[in-house]
């Protein structure tokens, strides 16, 4: 082999070195993008803490915090298009406003989170709606519209049960039996359970059932 072919050799191995370099460089900035499309999308993760949040500093009568959180989650769930959490924190706010005796906001919430309520035959999201437009009625002295709303009540059976604990991230909880067991037995009566949890913010558990006639 001539000097001359042992150099256009090099030439070939160095031009072949940089193709399949700039080849791999190319393909590890699309798998860069592809691993970074993979990432989880942590905004609903906040809107769900937001609420919890909410909801801590309404079991403590803090209502302008608690207030304030419900409108970031809400403007998240918005973008998201969550119809389910929209309609929630609405309750969620019409319930602070209510215990504020701010009775025209709570009910503007409430008729919000009633198409909502209707439109995904969402039972939870009524049960919670007709118990804030009763407290609205009794406190308005309008007993008539007051019992209508005991009536649509009676439909449903509904509790709520707090603790101001550490709280956890629900996407996280995979040990444990007892939350599961809870959650299969309410389902095996199409009932209806919600958590509403974030570190450091207590927990809150929504049980609703409907109550065949």
């Amino acid at each position: 082999m001539t000097k001359k072919n042992i150099m256009n050799l090099r030439i070939t191995i160095l031009f072949i070195s940089i193709l399949f370099w700039g080849t791999i460089h190319v393909q590890a900035k699309k798998d860069k993008v592809m691993v970074s499309e993979k990432q989880p999308d942590y905004s609903l993760i906040k809107a769900d803490s937001l609420k919890a949040k909410a909801s801590y500093y309404f079991w403590q009568f803090r209502y302008q915090d608690a207030l304030n959180n419900y409108f970031k989650a809400l403007k998240i769930y918005e973008q998201l298009n969550d119809k389910k959490n929209i309609g929630s924190t609405y309750t969620g706010i019409a319930y602070v406003y209510a215990d504020m005796n701010s009775y025209i906001q709570a009910e503007k919430y409430v008729n919000k989170a009633l198409v909502l309520a209707s439109e995904l035959d969402d039972t939870l999201c009524l049960a919670h709606s007709y118990n804030i437009m009763k407290k609205i009625r009794f406190a308005e002295r309008k007993w008539d519209e007051c019992l209508e709303y005991v009536m649509h009540e009676e439909d449903y059976f509904a509790f709520t049960v707090y603790d101001n604990g550490c709280g956890f991230v629900q996407e996280r909880q995979t040990k444990g039996t007892g939350l599961p067991k809870i959650r299969e037995r309410i389902a095996a009566y199409n009932g209806r359970f919600e958590i509403v949890t974030s570190v450091g913010e207590g927990t809150e558990i929504n049980v609703e059932l409907k109550i065949e006639s």
